[in-house]
């Protein structure tokens, strides 16, 4: 997880730990939680700051701790409602976030860290699912909105790491910038402990602006850089892009990469993005390491197989089996009735491809789909449309509810103003009249999770308000 010498780094904008000092800061946070924790108890990690995150999940790791992430942009009522599901009455966090969780007892643990056992009546710790290490829960509101805890072990996290590190030729001398939260799966892994556990270092900064790339690539000189589409989308719209020595691997996860944000980004840089795709139910399954435009090949020991095909190029549904992937969701036992953890691999309710070469490609999300007047929508297609505008940075298109069973476009634009509205509706006339959106918003910036992924719930209750007018 963590080479522990002197080489590897963790470095953010306040401070810079090399591996061998953020080893020893996990020892002392996990001596202090020694007497509070026993193996399979249930322990929330509330922390803002990146190297206390990582120390704090070492340490609960090493304890063989149920550990679920809370998201630093939580509210204590949404912190409260993780620690109800997990059946938690601890939660390791910073002194920000201790006065938030009310009617509990705080105590030091390590130089910045607070555990705080609340009044709450916990569950008796719980047998492990690795008896040598403890788990990461990973919470995801999926498509249905309901909390859902991915339970990722110890052993299962350090495969996940290797598998991505020796696959993207990771070592003492890489560097990765990664500006995706740490607190987010493709962070957490391929972001953070993959190149730390090669020695690497891992440098967590996101550019506030488009413009302060350059200086972050002139000062840490990274060979990987992490980043999701809305970022890479910004980055495209630079008219002087940085002249210095560029990494080696621009990465993209997270969500779909629109072939519009691909090929403006070549053309401003010079460089080819290689998309990764994976799930937090599954992990890191493809990444495209040959410019093909694609979603790549299987990762190592990663069998990705579609659902009812014959030969390639049937569509299906994608079905991953990955060494490293986990088989259940935490706390409520009902969330795995149904639930695509088969003997087969992970349902990943994705619609796709495999062509000759084993390389992957999307259709769309079945679970996404909208449903306008009896006619089936990909909001994914509606949102290349959008996409292809020049200087858009971020598109996201959702389903209103209009009727039992109907529903009605809404898309979401950040943009700049050199865009007028009516290049946002040219952009979509050449779609079938049944997909094209009803309303098209334009916003400075989308909102945003924790995690960096677009706020769904909160687009959807910004028209329900009145906000948004439809």
């Amino acid at each position: 997880m963590i080479a522990g010498d002197a080489a590897s780094a963790l470095i953010t904008d306040e401070r810079t730990v090399d591996g061998r000092s953020l080893v020893d800061l996990a020892a002392v946070v996990e001596s202090s939680l020694q007497t509070a924790i026993a193996p399979g108890t249930p322990l929330g990690l509330w922390v803002d700051d990146v190297v206390d995150f990582a120390a704090a999940v070492v340490a609960a790791l090493a304890l063989r701790a149920e550990a679920f992430i809370i998201p630093p942009g939580a509210s204590s009522a949404r912190a409260a409602e993780l620690c109800a599901i997990e059946g938690a009455s601890a939660v390791l966090c910073d002194e920000v976030h201790a006065r938030e969780l009310v009617g509990g007892t705080s105590r030091a643990c390590g130089p910045r860290l607070v555990l705080v056992e609340t009044r709450r009546p916990a569950t008796a710790p719980r047998p492990a699912d690795d008896p040598d290490g403890g788990a990461v829960h990973f919470y995801t509101s999926g498509t249905d909105g309901r909390p859902k805890g991915v339970v990722r072990t110890k052993r299962s996290l350090e495969l996940e790491e290797s598998t991505i590190g020796s696959h993207l030729g990771m070592g003492p001398d890489t560097t990765v910038l990664c500006t995706v939260p740490i607190t987010h799966g493709y962070g957490y892994t391929a972001g953070t402990f993959a190149p730390l556990t090669f020695g690497g270092r891992s440098v967590h900064q996101r550019p506030k602006l488009a413009a302060s790339l350059g200086k972050l690539l002139q000062r840490h000189q990274p060979d990987i850089v992490l980043a999701v589409p809305a970022q890479y989308a910004a980055w495209a719209n630079l008219r002087q892009p940085y002249s210095g020595p560029l990494p080696r691997l621009w990465i993209c996860g997270g969500a779909p990469l629109p072939p519009a944000v691909r090929n403006k980004f070549h053309a401003a840089w010079g460089s080819v993005i290689s998309e990764q795709y994976g799930a937090t139910e599954c992990g890191a399954v493809s990444v495209d390491l040959e410019g093909a435009a694609t979603l790549g090949r299987p990762y190592p020991g990663v069998e990705v197989t579609i659902d009812g095909s014959s030969a390639p190029g049937d569509v299906g549904e994608v079905v991953v089996n990955a060494p490293y992937r986990p088989h259940h969701y935490s706390g409520d036992d009902s969330l795995d009735r149904g639930i695509p953890f088969g003997p087969d691999g992970f349902r990943t309710g994705d619609s796709g491809w495999l062509d000759l070469h084993g390389r992957l490609h999307l259709v769309g999300r079945r679970a996404h789909q909208l449903n306008v007047r009896g006619q089936k929508v990909d909001p994914a297609e509606v949102e290349r449309a959008l996409w292809a505008v020049d200087g858009v940075d971020d598109v996201t298109v959702i389903g209103i509810d209009r009727a039992a069973g109907d529903q009605w476009i809404a898309a979401f634009v950040a943009c700049s103003d050199s865009v007028a509205d009516a290049d946002l509706h040219r952009a979509t006339a050449g779609l079938e009249s049944f997909k094209r959106p009803q309303q098209v918003t334009r916003l400075a910036t989308l909102p945003k999770t924790a995690t960096g992924k677009t706020d769904l719930e909160a687009l959807r209750a910004s028209t329900r308000s009145g906000t948004v007018e439809r």
